[in-house]
């Protein structure tokens, strides 16, 4: 059996990685993820955007972003 502080330090401990190549920038992850881990970003001197993940610690593994993303351009390890 798992204890709630083992739960709490995979949490901790997690990962979420943003394929740049896939990526497409346009925003779903944004607006599926109930604690606001993602921006936008423009990068390449504005002319690509993609979403980066600026408040990972936050994140409750819900997997909504990963479930979500058109490209699968989401990972989250743990």
């Amino acid at each position: 059996m798992t204890s709630s502080s083992d739960a709490w330090k995979r949490i901790a401990t997690q990962r979420i990685t943003v394929d740049p190549e896939k990526c497409l920038g346009e925003g779903t992850c944004v607006r599926v993820c109930p604690f606001m881990v993602f921006k936008i970003e423009q990068v390449n001197k504005g002319k690509k955007k993609r979403a980066v993940p600026v408040h990972q610690e936050d994140c409750f593994l819900c997997q909504s972003c990963q479930a979500q993303c058109p490209t699968d351009a989401i990972t989250i390890e743990w």
